[in-house]
């Protein structure tokens, strides 16, 4: 099998800036220019190129075209439809995006130290990200200028509505699609630090920007999804003096900051703003399971959606029940088919194999814990989904937690055929 080589080192360059535009850029474009397309057309020959390679070629290549054409069938209702006819194909768009995402980042991560550094790059840009709305928040503060105002002219640079709330006349909601990442480098950083290669002090400055960006977020789902990571990650990281540090300097914060943590988490959940998001959901739960069950088995198509209940003026079918919108698109069987996809992703990235177990199921709650995001927020089949799921499949591949005897161990067997077969040999 092919290793790479120094030969190969621009396809590598050209992968980390596409996974850092997905993550920091959430349509990857600016200014008008769609800079993400500019790294995925090429990226994506490369692609092609390192699937040559592999055992089996022809038939992994005629698998990719059989799940491209196999899509195309819930794109034909749309364009039939004078309602979604202008929505199919950026759905279309979303999903392929997603599924060739996932396969280069497997084809970028045949062994541990590509794993380790993909990890990383995920890490550092996601809290790239945590530290730019940081950095707009302060503008925010020196400028006078509102956090709605900053965000939205954001949003023009990036063509991309990004959410942002002022309450009180403070800026204290700043979401961008990406932060649905954050617990999962949460748990990367905090389990896998070490193994990583992350400095004590730098791990502790970039979960420190990862909670601060967390709380921006204003989200209550997040909020627990990022504490539950941390802890999770705790449970499994090496009993070194970092690990109490960071319980340490947690409770610390915590006790010092008691009083406005406890305000903050009153405000969110007070009555008129809970009430007011959760009936939005209530609402868009009740109109997509009606949706869903006027055409259950194969669903509507492609980029269809409740005509009389819009959620988003910007993109159509786009809901933050995104799970039950997916139901009322491609129904029983496009959704069946697509849990195969995924259960063909990760098949041999979870063995649970003797000595791995705890940190493997470890890594499936995250995966879990991911995919329930779905009814929360638009995440599962968007620009950064790919990264999700490939930095979820990367961190099951490492197989063992820090402090083990055979951390440093790379796969023996292939990881699964179809999308794609690969072997990967002990270094």
């Amino acid at each position: 099998m092919h290793m790479p080589t120094e030969s190969s080192s621009f396809g590598r360059k050209l992968f980390a800036l596409y996974i850092f535009i997905s993550v920091i850029l959430p349509g990857g474009s600016i200014l008008g220019i769609n800079v993400k397309i500019l790294t995925f057309v090429p990226l994506t020959l490369y692609g092609i190129q390192l699937l040559s390679r592999q055992r089996e070629a022809i038939s992994q290549v005629f698998f990719a075209l059989m799940v491209a054409a196999v899509a195309s069938f819930w794109l034909i209702p749309s364009l039939m439809n004078p309602f979604y006819d202008i929505w199919g194909f950026p759905q279309y768009k979303d999903v392929l995006t997603t599924l060739l995402g996932c396969l280069l980042v497997r084809l970028f991560t045949l062994d541990m130290v590509s794993r380790e550094k993909f990890i990383r790059l995920c890490i550092y840009a996601v809290a790239f990200g945590s530290f730019l709305k940081v950095l707009l928040f302060l503008y925010s503060i020196k400028s006078g200028v509102s956090i709605s105002d900053v965000i939205q002219r954001v949003s023009h640079v990036t063509g991309v509505v990004l959410m942002s709330v002022d309450i009180d006349g403070a800026g204290i909601r700043i979401q961008f699609p990406s932060d649905n990442v954050i617990p999962i480098c949460v748990f990367a950083i905090t389990a896998l630090r070490k193994r990583l290669r992350i400095g004590a002090l730098s791990s502790f400055l970039i979960v420190a920007l990862f909670v601060t960006s967390s709380l921006f977020t204003f989200s209550r789902f997040i909020w627990v999804s990022t504490l539950f990571a941390f802890f999770l990650g705790m449970l499994l990281a090496e009993k070194d003096r970092m690990r109490w540090v960071y319980l340490g300097v947690a409770g610390a914060v915590t006790l010092y900051f008691i009083s406005m943590i406890t305000d903050l988490i009153e405000l969110r959940f007070a009555s008129s703003l809970a009430t007011a998001s959760d009936q939005v959901r209530a609402w868009q739960i009740a109109k997509l399971k009606e949706f869903f069950w006027q055409a259950p088995l194969f669903g509507h198509g492609m980029g269809s959606y409740p005509i009389h209940f819009k959620r988003s003026e910007e993109v159509f079918y786009a809901y933050e029940v995104q799970v039950l919108a997916l139901f009322g698109e491609f129904g029983l069987v496009g959704m069946g088919l697509f849990v195969l996809l995924m259960v063909n992703y990760y098949r041999k990235a979870f063995s649970f194999s003797a000595g791995t177990s705890k940190y493997q199921f470890a890594i499936f709650l995250l995966l879990l814990n991911y995919l329930a995001a779905g009814f929360f927020n638009p995440c599962l089949l968007v620009s950064f989904s790919a990264v999700s799921y490939g930095l979820i499949f990367a961190l099951a591949g490492m197989h063992r937690t820090e402090g083990s005897s055979s951390s440093k161990a790379t796969f023996a067997e292939p990881l699964g055929r179809g999308f794609p077969d690969q072997t990967v040999y002990a270094r």
